[in-house]
């Protein structure tokens, strides 16, 4: 941020980009499965594949014996190396399920060896089906969404919200084990509601303190639990009382793309920011007041870089402008 002489608005450098949270790790190419296969097989689990797959064998012809969808198939048939304990059931008459006891362990290589033999009559050199498949190599971010007060006229306790978001599928436990966060030196209670795929872990961290002097909340990170690489810290200010301030921009793409200004303090919802709020270029801004936050809606969408001006007029829900 810098500060321009004629106005004395805050103004603040966004950059508006694409960014894709994605895993760049790929198994090696597997030895090349015989054609030949394909008149008995006509899918089977490959490539990559998320730690809580199921492994399935698609056959070409109903199995011989006949079978209903959950009947039991014999273990025998199907082995992995490394081994793999679970359970080998039918799907429907033409499909294997291998159902794994517990979560596959990240970045790990396997190969599948199923009889064929015992389905179906094959020559020699076909009774054994081999295939091969990766488990995905697990990431992790942090991300800070809000800190926000409990009452909005005293503003002495603040809560804070964030996320974990995992490439993969993650243990609701491990991901506990993997975020710490403290005030003074004091481990801070956290909260956890984990989405139903297991990949986005939201987080609430309670009785934070905001007093006379600036603090700080230290949020730390170590993916080890989870079989990620990624560890590190952020420090979040919590300004002192009556330092109303902004804290934090970023850049917010899908659904609708805008920018979020988080203010220290929630903010006067009545107040008309048309001319307190600027986009080089670019009029016809769109504005909403979310407690300590503004967010910006430009017409269009935009890549790039971009300016935008804060001015000082800004008011908090007291009726005080930023400094």
């Amino acid at each position: 941020m810098r500060l321009l002489k004629n106005h004395l608005p805050l103004t603040c450098t966004l950059f508006f980009i694409f960014l894709a949270f994605g895993c760049k790790d790929a198994p090696k190419a597997p030895p090349v499965i015989d054609k030949a296969f394909s008149s008995y097989v006509s899918a089977f689990t490959s490539g990559v594949i998320s730690t809580g797959s199921q492994i399935i064998v698609r056959f070409t012809n109903p199995f011989k014996e006949g079978v209903s969808a959950g009947d039991k198939a014999d273990q025998s048939w199907l082995s992995f190396s490394p081994t793999i304990d679970g359970e080998l059931v039918w799907l429907n008459e033409q499909t294997l399920q291998f159902i794994p006891a517990s979560q596959l362990p990240s970045d790990k290589e396997y190969e599948g060896v199923l009889l064929l033999d015992e389905f179906t009559d094959v020559p020699d050199n076909l009774k054994e089906f081999k295939f091969f498949f990766k488990t995905m190599k697990q990431h992790m971010e942090i991300s800070v969404e809000n800190v926000r007060p409990y009452d909005a006229k005293t503003m002495k306790w603040q809560f804070l919200q964030g996320a974990l978001r995992t490439f993969d599928l993650a243990d609701a436990d491990k991901v506990k084990e993997s975020l710490t966060v403290s005030q003074n030196n004091k481990a801070l209670n956290i909260k956890w509601t984990h989405d139903s795929e297991g990949k986005i872990h939201q987080f609430t961290v309670d009785s934070i303190r905001r007093t006379e002097k600036q603090g700080l909340v230290v949020i730390k990170w170590d993916g080890k639990p989870l079989m990620a690489n990624q560890e590190g810290r952020k420090d979040e200010i919590i300004p002192a009382l009556g330092d109303f301030k902004i804290i934090e921009t970023r850049i917010v793409q899908h659904p609708d793309q805008h920018v979020v200004i988080r203010f220290s303090d929630p903010l006067d919802d009545k107040q008309n920011l048309d001319g307190l709020i600027m986009m080089n270029e670019v009029g016809n801004l769109r504005f909403a007041i979310d407690h300590n936050e503004i967010k910006v809606y430009p017409p269009f969408r935009i890549a790039g870089t971009m300016d935008m001006d804060v001015s000082r007029g800004i008011k908090n829900i007291l009726g005080y402008k930023l400094k």
